[in-house]
């Protein structure tokens, strides 16, 4: 297997930066297929894809949301693929990985300056890794990976739109970096109201606040009927929903074009 690498500038995570490199590096033998270590036991798994030039390692599992790592600087060496990468919490790393026609292996990995993986081993637990696989189409692995495209294509549409992923506790932080852009996020719809409502962290805890301004009529209907009282009294329809939104207010962040993300 070929990989042809040139070094690249690193790249931090859902920023999309244009650059000539990654377009060159060839990592089409890993591209949109899951791996695992055992194909046929597991409802989760990795696969890596190629977004604006950009090469996303994605970890995925059947019924939960998933994670990203977004790869930076190459170096090949052989059978051996050495990269830096910025995992979902901002965090830099590295990683190497020796490649097989079947799939991979990974050698080492760097978190943060801190050691996790070194000769194939973890070193948290002294277990050693074996060979992710290819996962076939007609494995359980794979069925899986079928069912997350599926699940996840809006938001990277969304992505290719320029709209930004966040989420309540941050957007809360962060409100003068996000006012007046374009975003989409997962909420615990309620109170809802003929002013507007509730988006939710998903531990109910903290919240900003909608407005029927620019809302879409048809799921404010649906939102009035479905998501009018408090927790308790929401149902199904109102839990984990991701919807885009600009984002308003002075002091505080309002979410106004509430729609449903599609």
């Amino acid at each position: 297997m070929h990989v042809k690498i040139i070094p690249c500038i690193l790249l931090l995570i859902n920023i999309v930066i244009p650059i000539k490199c990654m377009a060159d590096v060839n990592f089409d033998p890993f591209l949109n297929q899951p791996f695992n270590t055992d194909c046929e036991a597991g409802d989760e798994g990795i696969y890596f894809k190629k977004e604006n030039q950009t090469i996303r390692k994605i970890y995925f599992k059947n019924g939960e949301d998933p994670h990203a790592w977004v790869l930076g600087i190459s170096i090949s060496d052989g059978n051996t693929l050495s990269y830096e990468y910025v995992d979902q919490g901002g965090i830099k790393g590295t990683e190497k990985i020796e490649l097989f026609e079947s799939g991979y292996r990974v050698i080492e990995r760097i978190r943060g300056g801190v050691e996790q993986i070194k000769n194939r081993r973890i070193l948290g637990n002294k277990s050693d890794l074996v060979i992710s696989q290819k996962c076939q189409a007609n494995s359980k692995v794979f069925e899986v990976y079928q069912r997350y495209k599926t699940y996840v294509r809006p938001l990277d549409r969304l992505r290719a739109l320029g709209y930004i992923e966040t989420d309540v506790i941050d957007l809360i932080v962060n409100f003068d970096q996000y006012v007046g852009k374009r975003i989409f996020l997962k909420c615990q719809l309620s109170s809802a109201a003929s002013s507007g409502g509730s988006c939710r962290s998903e531990d109910d805890l903290q919240y900003v606040s909608w407005e029927t301004k620019g809302i879409d009529k048809i799921f404010f209907k649906q939102l009035l009927v479905s998501c009018a009282g408090p927790e308790k009294q929401r149902t199904w329809y109102c839990q984990d929903i991701w919807v885009t939104a600009t984002v308003g207010g002075s002091s505080v962040p309002r979410l106004e074009d509430l729609r449903p993300a599609k």
